[in-house]
């Protein structure tokens, strides 16, 4: 199994086990043209993928298995967890050169090819430094590859990764492919991957993760520009900061990075003397107290309906030329999940409520400016009554493979909600077309469907319609011999 990509303290939970190439094509083409949501946001795009150890499987079947399953759902991202340490245990004599012998990525060539291959985009989440890149005098009892990662090391590191994934690197095997999502580092607010967070009560790990990332994007721009590097996902919560060792709030840790003040009404761009370098703005907008449409409780937490907040003082610090590369840049969701009953009696949700939770989540980050969201796991991890908290039923599939109801609703999302500022009876409908064709959206009245509006469609496009119905219409969307499942009703 992969390290964690969820920390414990980012859900009160002990430690977390962790298609089409035409969509990566549009995903990167439209990279740099994504801003805030404006009239036309319905032509803005969403992109979605999987975060799920079992892509390292050492099983070949397995890993065909799970990345089969990604592709049936529409989506076209990988998320795989690079552990620096594990690929570089001890120092390189070249540690820019990918073939040096002090280097193993013999766990990552096979699941990069393998994704390729099924027509997916890897993108690659480095984090973990080795003993020998990390800083000195790591105290006793803090996490090993977390203590004030070496720049440089990143650095040299960063230029042999991209290298190695440059498209043009000769293995036995064969030229490995190309790779062009980087994400540097994991939840960096919290003490499991990156520390100090504070240092005697002055906050440490923003800066610390400022110089990290740019050593990072400089040396994987070099090998390819057109590379994308994306920050770290931020965890959601965090504590205050008078408590001084634990979770950095991921909105003040954003604000920090990117030289942005608090602000009464709304953020306002400060001096920032060393302005971090990136494409892609990442966090992990997870609920872990109810639905998508739970705001956190301090305003400086992130959950779904905050993502917001997170686009809003990254706009900031892009009109005070605070970045050290040109905006707009996108916000991506690079993790969200909740798991289910069954088979997770422990803490698991309805398989139905799990369903309407992703498409309701696809909906309210995509509103928000997110143009990618990642869900934790494909297909579930095999349950253990005895050890509840040691794998993850996070997936739109069963451990079988038999899908759940959320295979559909990630496949072919549709909600609707009552559009602002009207008395109920007009309705936005939102989704997503798995397929080419007229998509149809239908009502349900006198115990039969009746169509109520219709739109082309584009496999992999969002769709959005205002229309003028009751706020508790029971709705579904159909294209291409496809069918949604129901949206709305008393």
């Amino acid at each position: 199994m992969s390290a964690p990509l969820s920390g414990a303290a980012a859900s009160g939970r002990a430690p977390r086990h962790v298609v089409g190439v035409a969509l990566v094509v549009v995903l990167i083409s439209a990279l740099w043209a994504a801003a805030a949501p404006t009239a036309s946001q319905a032509k803005a795009p969403l992109t979605t993928g999987f975060a799920d150890p079992y892509y390292l499987s050492p099983d070949d079947q397995l890993r065909d298995f799970v990345l089969e399953k990604t592709a049936a759902t529409g989506s076209s991202i990988v998320r795989m967890n690079l552990l620096w340490r594990t690929v570089a245990p001890n120092q390189p004599l070249n540690a820019r050169n990918p073939a040096d012998p002090g280097y193993d990525f013999s766990a990552y060539d096979g699941p990069i090819r393998d994704a390729v291959a099924h027509g997916l985009q890897p993108l690659i989440t480095i984090y973990r430094a080795p003993i020998w890149a990390e800083g000195a005098g790591r105290p006793a009892g803090t996490p090993g590859g977390s203590w004030k990662p070496r720049p440089a090391a990143i650095a040299d590191f960063a230029h042999a990764l991209a290298t190695r994934y440059s498209g043009s690197f000769a293995t036995a095997e064969g030229t490995l492919p190309r790779v062009r999502l980087y994400q540097f580092w994991n939840e960096p607010n919290l003490t499991t991957y990156l520390n100090p967070q504070y240092e005697n009560g002055v906050a440490a790990s923003p800066a610390i993760y400022r110089d990290m990332l740019n050593a990072f994007y400089g040396e994987i721009k070099a090998v390819n520009p057109d590379n994308v590097v994306i920050t770290a996902g931020t965890a959601p919560y965090g504590d205050p900061p008078n408590q001084g060792a634990g979770r950095f709030r991921p909105l003040a840790f954003w604000r920090d990075v990117l030289c942005v003040g608090q602000g009464k009404k709304k953020p306002k761009p400060i001096a920032c003397p060393v302005k971090p370098a990136f494409d892609v703005l990442a966090h992990h907008p997870i609920n872990t107290s109810g639905g998508p449409d739970h705001s956190a409780v301090d305003p400086d937490d992130i959950s779904t309906p905050d993502l917001g907040n997170l686009r809003d003082v990254l706009r900031a610090a892009e009109r005070g030329n605070n970045t050290a590369t040109a905006g707009p840049h996108q916000i991506w969701a690079t993790e969200i999940w909740w798991e289910t009953n069954p088979p997770d009696g422990f803490e698991g949700i309805a398989v139905k409520r799990q369903a309407r939770w992703l498409e309701q989540s696809l909906y309210l980050l995509w509103k928000q400016g997110a143009r990618v969201v990642i869900n934790l796991q494909v297909r579930d991890a095999p349950y253990d009554k005895q050890n509840p908290f040691g794998d993850d039923q996070t997936g739109v599939f069963f451990v079988d493979g038999s899908p759940k109801l959320s295979a559909t609703a990630w496949r072919f999302p549709f909600v609707s909600a009552k559009k602002p500022s009207t008395k109920g009876k007009r309705l936005i409908v939102w989704g997503r077309a798995p397929v080419d064709g007229r998509l149809k959206i239908q009502r349900l009245s006198a115990g039969k469907w009746k169509q109520v509006a219709s739109t082309k469609a584009h496999a992999g496009e969002v769709f959005q319609k205002t229309l003028k119905l009751p706020k508790n219409s029971k709705l579904r969307a159909r294209v291409g011999g496809e069918q949604s499942l129901i949206w709305g009703g008393a």
